[in-house]
């Protein structure tokens, strides 16, 4: 808990360190494609007609997010995650180059409105989906391939297998929670609120809406 309660206030700091939009939009536009965000190799690329899917999380689009690298800020920065290679890569804004920058030198990143940190425990990133009082819920997501799984026209195709974990740190104690019964068993003495509280919003928690259905009965949790 202390380590991504340290890490939340290290964000923090640094959005309020470089809070002057101007002066950050002017130096993005001065520095172009020469900015450190993109000094680092190109994206390394897989063969898509091996694959029936792609390794990238939620979707293999370019979509603008905040980036926080070597303390600076960097804003509406095209990027998609590699969750195979557990790899962040961003598109320079000139020439549209796909470039993977050192890892170790980004700060967070935000993406589809969740931040994300370093993942000391499983490498690469996982997203912060609720950072309340003493609780933070993680979305860590792992991709495997699965060799020659799929007949298409008569070939073998590859695929990657996605497999999607929500951690739940509760008072410094982290327990994989997939279901409402698994927040009663934690909170017993909110249990009959949480019930209520899924019952009145329609929460489900099948596989396609596990990931918000639990990020808020953990948000309803943390008031």
């Amino acid at each position: 808990m202390r380590k991504y309660l340290a890490l939340f206030a290290g964000m923090l700091l640094a959005v309020n360190t470089f809070a002057q939009q101007d002066e950050m939009s002017r130096y993005q536009n001065e520095a172009g494609d020469f900015a450190a965000l993109y000094q680092g190799k190109t994206e390394s690329e897989f063969n898509p007609f091996l694959f029936t899917n792609h390794p990238f999380l939620d979707t293999d689009e370019y979509q603008a997010g905040d980036i926080s690298y070597c303390g600076v800020v960097y804003r509406n920065v095209p990027m998609r995650y590699n969750a195979l290679e557990q790899t962040l890569s961003v598109q320079t804004p000139q020439k549209g180059i796909k470039i993977t920058p050192e890892q170790n030198s980004i700060d967070w990143f935000r993406l589809r409105g969740d931040l994300y940190l370093h993942d000391e425990q499983n490498g690469g990133f996982c997203a912060i989906l609720v950072q309340k009082k003493n609780l933070v819920l993680r979305r860590i997501v792992s991709v495997h391939v699965q060799n020659g799984v799929v007949i298409i026209n008569d070939k073998y195709h590859n695929r990657f297998s996605i497999t999607e974990k929500l951690v739940l740190d509760a008072n410094g104690k982290e327990t994989t929670v997939k279901k409402l019964n698994d927040l009663c068993k934690l909170f017993p003495q909110k249990k009959k609120e949480l019930k209520q509280f899924a019952k009145q919003h329609n929460l489900s928690f099948k596989e396609n809406t596990r990931t918000q259905s639990m990020k808020q009965c953990v948000e309803y949790l943390g008031k």
